[in-house]
């Protein structure tokens, strides 16, 4: 019987922490116009977003008409979100050991900065009809009406819908890829005069009237909010340098089958 409670009090308690885990925080919302909400993981009911709330994994966001949200997140990447968009953040990880984002785009536009993703890690936004994948850059995803587009400012990646993973599609600086329903194959093209113009103007939240919470810091320049403690530890992560020529053969990204989420953090 002792020998039972020891082994039921050790599974209570890494089951505790791996609750403590799953829960931690991953980025804080920097920027709020208008009205945006939150569904919490595993809830049934959304709540009003203010400027300095926290987000987890699992957690969807939606912006309603004429609003727009900036999240940072703690290793640095910003997502910004156009109105009338909605985005489940599915997964992430940044650290020595497993460097992964991925974000579902169930509706609307998305701006995103990636900043630093780590070897052998990746960064993909999933839609219905299509997975844009990077490495680091600046691009934007789209999902409206069903048909799904990727357009990149800066660095490369790759894409391809998910119904068809064997067609995957290099996607370098400048260029964009089209999936234009459930059958569609991607189509990869040059990125069309003023559509990135207009696309940072729909994402941008300084395109529009807004409140902005700055993220607190010391007297040396640190961070002291929650989020601290989840930063990578210097050197965890590289910034992604592309290799000369790259864009010249098919592209293929470390993980093209299809993504299954892990939780055992």
């Amino acid at each position: 019987m002792k020998k039972f409670a020891v082994t039921t009090g050790w599974m209570i308690a890494v089951l505790f922490f791996a609750t403590l885990a799953w829960a931690a925080p991953v980025g804080i919302v920097t920027t709020v116009v208008g009205k945006v909400d939150l569904t919490p993981a595993g809830a049934t009911e959304a709540r009003a977003v203010a400027a300095g709330d926290a987000v987890n994994v699992g957690d969807i966001l939606r912006t309603k008409s004429k609003a727009k949200a900036e999240i940072s997140f703690a290793n640095g990447n910003i997502l910004r979100l156009a109105e009338n968009t909605r985005l489940k953040i599915t997964d992430y990880m940044s650290g020595k050991d497993r460097n992964v984002s991925v974000l579902n785009l169930l509706r609307g536009k998305i701006q995103n900065t990636v900043k630093s993703v780590g070897a052998g890690g990746r960064y993909e936004v999933h839609t219905a009809t299509a997975v844009c994948g990077v490495r680091g850059t600046v691009f934007y995803n789209t999902h409206l009406n069903g048909a799904s587009g990727a357009f990149f400012e800066e660095g490369d990646g790759y894409g391809y819908n998910p119904g068809k993973p064997q067609n995957i599609q290099p996607i370098g600086k400048g260029r964009a890829m089209l999936i234009s329903g459930p059958d569609g194959e991607p189509q990869v093209r040059d990125i069309l005069p003023g559509e990135l113009e207009s696309l940072k103007m729909e994402t941008n939240p300084a395109s529009a009237v807004f409140q902005r919470r700055e993220t607190p810091r010391d007297g040396g320049g640190r961070m002291t909010n929650t989020l601290d403690q989840y930063k990578p530890a210097p050197g965890d992560t590289k910034p992604y340098v592309p290799t000369p020529g790259v864009h010249d053969e098919p592209y293929h990204p470390p993980h093209p089958e299809p993504y299954s989420p892990h939780h055992g953090r």
